[in-house]
């Protein structure tokens, strides 16, 4: 009886593989296994949208394959895993093109996604945020994990996000073409004339801060051990350079409202007893 027993299990596995052999094949079971799933809607979408004939959806997997096949390689820019889901879609609405460095694709993205914004196309691409987020949450993984990123990519056909594709004069390779933060200043490209050259302001004659250094320094006051000055004008120079900066006062008045007060001061300061 035992061996009976156990030839009656033997034969209803058997008759139990094929069974579940269908159901994978089906795609039924594909429900248990989302990371099966996922791979498989990569290989979909990668074969259904060709560059320059790409949806949202279609982006996302051809950029996700461009970072799988850099990672295998081994060449990879720095920034690359540092892309998040929305990055790795337009680096998908490029491929195969290429970029300089992480800035110039941080500016052209940007700039693509500004230009979008007017479109039909911007409400699809708030979705696929959206749809980043969910599958955030329900598996618990950052937005930017490896493993987040491929199994975000089993959910883009559902949300129809592979129904509409982009035209080509909104894909960033022609809609950024002319674009000087994509390509930069043109090589012919000629700084302007500088403009004519303002006058400057009148500054005072120098002789007039040498001259108060000078009387302050060896006016000859009892701290430097010298005798008291007798009046002001022998203090700051003698009454010949008050003379001297009224003429020029005289002489400068009119030029300017500052160079007509500034002289002015000059001579009212040199004239002062408490100077």
């Amino acid at each position: 009886m035992g061996k009976a027993a156990r030839r009656r299990r033997q034969d209803m596995g058997k008759q139990r593989t094929p069974a579940v052999g269908n159901r994978r094949a089906d795609g039924t079971g594909q429900k248990d296994d989302p990371r099966g799933s996922a791979e498989a809607a990569i290989t979909r979408l990668v074969r259904g949208n060709p560059p320059g004939k790409v949806s949202l959806a279609g982006a996302y997997a051809l950029g996700y394959a461009a970072l799988g096949m850099a990672q295998m390689e081994g060449e990879h820019p720095q920034w690359y895993p540092k892309l998040d889901p929305l990055d790795t879609l337009f680096l998908g609405a490029v491929w195969p093109g290429e970029f300089r460095d992480g800035y110039e694709f941080a500016n052209a993205l940007t700039a693509w996604l500004r230009l979008m914004r007017g479109t039909v196309h911007w409400k699809a691409i708030e979705r696929f945020v959206r749809e980043v987020l969910a599958a955030s949450a329900d598996h618990d993984l950052p937005v930017d994990e490896g493993e987040l990123m491929l199994l975000l990519a089993g959910r883009l056909e559902a949300a129809g996000l592979d129904q509409r594709k982009i035209p080509r004069s909104l894909l960033p390779g022609t809609a950024l073409a002319s674009a000087r933060l994509a390509c930069g200043p043109a090589y012919d490209a000629t700084l302007p004339d500088p403009p004519p050259r303002r006058r400057r302001p009148r500054r005072p004659p120098v002789g007039v801060h040498r001259d108060r250094v000078a009387g302050r320094r060896y006016g000859g006051g009892r701290a430097s051990g010298g005798h008291a000055p007798a009046g002001p004008a022998r203090a700051w120079g003698g009454a010949s350079l008050a003379s001297r900066l009224e003429a020029a006062a005289r002489t400068q008045a009119g030029d300017s409202v500052a160079d007509d007060v500034l002289f002015a001061t000059a001579v009212a300061v040199i004239q002062s007893p408490g100077a």
